[in-house]
């Protein structure tokens, strides 16, 4: 039985009719089936003729059009344009200097992978290869002028149980100390052939300090720069030695770059890493030392640049490889390597290389 559509006077119908203008289709179909109409269109026919007979409009379902697929976005190709060639240089670029940092050669130490023999051509592949980045560098600046930093640690030591353990020692001292003054003076005379003047900048390490009861320049390492220089500059006076005998430190001026050079071992490590405390000194010797610009040190056998408080702060390598040291108090993987790099008058660093001492020649 149909329940008709309430009177229009009453509040019920205004209120159904409301509840009409403003509904869904959904609304429609579940009111039908409470007023007991047969479906939705029946229900919505009988509003039809109850709004006409009072001049009222009658709403329509909203007819929904499918969409439009959206047009597929056409990537079109640059328009060629005419480049013009590359500039042919033809002004060289002014001169510049090279930098070569040699140290913690450990000479006299044994490994599975290092001893005197893999040293020495591991020095002359250190030459050659200092020699060839200074030669392509030559292509676009001239490179008249060499600065190797000897940053000590040359020999190994022979103090057992502190400086070596007895079965990773090859050579004593003697011999050790003719090793590398034979390499490095053989080394020193050929560069002469590919630079018309070389400085050597020479500070002290810590294997090869005689014992805390000796003086500061009671070390291998300065008797070994000592004797190169007695025995290249005779015959060679392109080559300048630089030696700081009685300080831990030299501050040397390339162009217009002032660089700090020293060992190292005095900085104290953290957590078995050194990177915290070479910050931390490197602030102090900021301000404690003469003024200098970048900070060039050696010891830790790890090749790094790093600048952790806005001062550049170059780490070099070793030429050992696979020492227990390295790998017993920094938990680190030994690898051989050395930086060299060419400094401007505009720029303190124009091109900086590694230089790889363990892997083969293609």
């Amino acid at each position: 039985m149909k329940r008709l559509l309430p009177n229009k006077d009453s509040p019920e119908w205004e209120r159904e009719k409301e509840n009409y203008l403003n509904s869904t289709r959904a609304w429609r179909i579940q009111r039908a089936k409470e007023l007991g109409y047969s479906n939705a269109d029946s229900y919505m026919e009988a509003w039809r003729r109850e709004l006409e007979r009072y001049g009222l409009s009658c709403p329509r379902d909203k007819v929904i059009s499918p969409k439009e697929p959206k047009p597929k976005i056409q990537i079109m190709p640059i328009p060629k344009i005419k480049l013009r060639p590359p500039p042919i240089q033809e002004e060289i670029e002014e001169e510049e200097e090279q930098v070569a940092l040699f140290g913690d050669s450990q000479a006299g130490l044994k490994t599975k992978t290092f001893n005197s023999k893999v040293l020495s051509k591991r020095i002359l592949k250190y030459y050659n290869t200092v020699c060839r980045f200074a030669d392509i560098h030559r292509k676009f600046c001239p490179v008249k002028k060499l600065n190797l930093f000897l940053l000590g640690d040359l020999p190994h030591g022979e103090a057992i149980g502190k400086q070596v353990m007895l079965d990773e020692l090859e050579l004593d001292l003697y011999q050790q100390k003719w090793l590398m003054v034979n390499e490095l003076s053989n080394m020193i005379i050929n560069a002469c052939q590919w630079y018309e003047t070389i400085d050597i900048i020479c500070v002290a390490g810590n294997h090869g300090v005689l014992g805390k009861y000796f003086s500061f320049a009671a070390n291998w390492n300065i008797e070994i720069y000592d004797l190169l220089k007695s025995t290249i500059t005779p015959n060679y006076p392109q080559v300048n030695f630089i030696i700081e005998p009685y300080d831990f430190y030299i501050i040397h001026k390339i162009k217009n770059v002032k660089f700090l050079v020293l060992h190292g071992d005095k900085i104290p490590m953290y957590l078995s890493l050194p990177f915290y405390g070479i910050d931390r000194r490197s602030l102090r010797w900021n301000q404690s030392l003469p003024p200098w610009d970048i900070l060039v040190m050696g010891h830790f056998h790890s090749l790094s640049y790093i600048q952790p408080s806005g001062i550049p702060i170059i780490m070099n390598g070793t030429f050992s490889s696979d020492s227990r040291f390295v790998a017993q108090w920094l938990g680190i993987r030994e690898i051989a390597e050395q930086w060299t790099f060419f400094v401007g008058n505009k720029h303190p660093l124009t091109a900086v290389h590694k230089i790889d001492l363990q892997r083969e020649e293609g």
